[in-house]
């Protein structure tokens, strides 16, 4: 299944450009700050590289899925549907990704 173009599309403007790498990575796109992974688009979804505290409160609390392409769970990636995303929540997530690859740095 290809990943849905018009979620890339959208996804892409609220990253941005500064310091951000795209790559074709899961049969979708991936974006990288600084290096590092941040979100991308698999299949109908976002995906999204945070750490496990925060993903498992995603999972609990805000209709999150792990990630979950090899049937072995990414416990620090999640993935939300495509119809739970607007541009602000899209803003919100990746902010904190990016929060969350600075603070690795320091």
């Amino acid at each position: 299944m290809a990943y849905d173009n018009e979620l890339d599309v959208q996804l892409s403007k609220i990253v941005g450009k500064n310091n951000i790498e795209i790559k074709k990575m899961f049969g979708g796109t991936c974006y990288l700050y600084k290096g590092k992974m941040i979100c991308g688009v698999w299949k109908e979804n976002v995906i999204l590289k945070v750490n496990e505290q925060i993903a498992e409160d995603a999972v609990k609390n805000q209709n999150a899925e792990y990630f979950n392409m090899t049937k072995r769970l990414m416990k620090s990636m999640v993935m939300f549907q495509k119809k739970l995303i607007s541009d602000e929540f899209l803003k919100k997530w990746v902010k904190i990704t990016k929060e969350i690859r600075d603070s690795i740095e320091e």
